[in-house]
């Protein structure tokens, strides 16, 4: 899948009223779907509508072409991360240290379809490393800017080791939901979260 940047001038159209806005959400979050199980090339623009119970028109009418698609799949991954980790921020004066790593955790168990898409896309695309260093990025600051609002006397660097060690054992939370099945992987994600819980229970006091 070719970098949009760099290859293809066709853009998703923005819908302007509330219906289009959900009909594209609804369109989007099909997508992912169906990338998560096709992979890129395997997914088709017919069976994503399908998918969306929408005709094919209306899947052409927002999204040109499946590479446009694509993009709105990865830029919807990460708006939905930027939420997540703000909805986590607004209350993470009143979170302890536990608490906290409960929501970490969970921030990625969420939404698997459309984790599982943005992997297959990311690997998919010509500017792969590009584009996974800016998510990457993108989650490491977002966990940091947590951490220092948890615990202010953490300096900016302290909060991006911490970030970066995190996000490291939280990826192995998605690995194994994806590797694992039934009991044993209810109970290899008990021990990871125990694990995160007591790293930040230990950086953060309590």
């Amino acid at each position: 899948m070719p970098s949009q940047k760099s290859s293809a001038p066709s853009i998703a159209r923005e819908p302007q009223r509330d219906r289009g806005r959900l009909r594209v959400a609804t369109l989007i979050e099909a997508a992912a779907a169906v990338f998560a199980e096709k992979g890129f090339d395997g997914a088709t623009m017919t069976e994503i509508a399908a998918r969306a119970a929408t005709a094919i028109g209306s899947l052409y009418q927002f999204f040109p072409n499946k590479e446009v698609l694509a993009d709105a799949v990865l830029a919807r991954h990460g708006e939905l991360l930027d939420a997540s980790l703000g909805e986590i921020e607004a209350r993470v004066k009143s979170l302890s240290a536990v608490a906290l790593a409960d929501a970490l955790f969970d921030l990625m168990l969420e939404r698997k379809a459309e984790r599982a898409a943005a992997i297959v896309l990311l690997d998919a695309r010509d500017d792969a490393a590009i584009q996974r260093a800016e998510l990457r990025e993108r989650m490491r600051r977002g966990i940091a800017g947590l951490l220092r609002a948890a615990a202010p006397r953490l300096s900016a660097d302290q909060a991006r080791t911490m970030a970066i060690a995190l996000l490291q054992t939280l990826k192995g939370v998605s690995a194994l939901s994806r590797e694992l099945e039934g009991e044993k992987r209810s109970a290899a994600l008990a021990e990871l979260r125990d694990m995160v819980r007591l790293y930040v229970s230990n950086k953060l006091g309590g």
